[in-house]
């Protein structure tokens, strides 16, 4: 297996992994506020609307993170 083959499937796994506790995260904590203000039963969680702001934050975010990867493989 090849160099490149083999950091794309760890780059595969690490973003699947990170993904789903990502998703994990979100999940508990909007589990945790409903519980708290409206006493709802698990399981039974209104979805959450999430606005354009904070989405294009995290978006910004996420480039930010990646152009850091990418200067990882750069040499200085």
């Amino acid at each position: 297996m090849g160099s490149r083959t083999r950091a794309l499937i760890i780059g595969s796994v690490a973003g699947a992994a990170l993904g789903v506790a990502a998703a994990w995260l979100f999940m508990r904590s909007v589990e945790e506020e409903a519980l708290a203000i409206e006493g709802a039963a698990e399981g039974a969680v209104a979805p959450r609307h999430i606005g354009v702001g904070p989405v294009v934050r995290l978006g910004i975010s996420i480039l930010g993170v990646l152009r850091q990867i990418v200067d990882l493989g750069r040499e200085e």
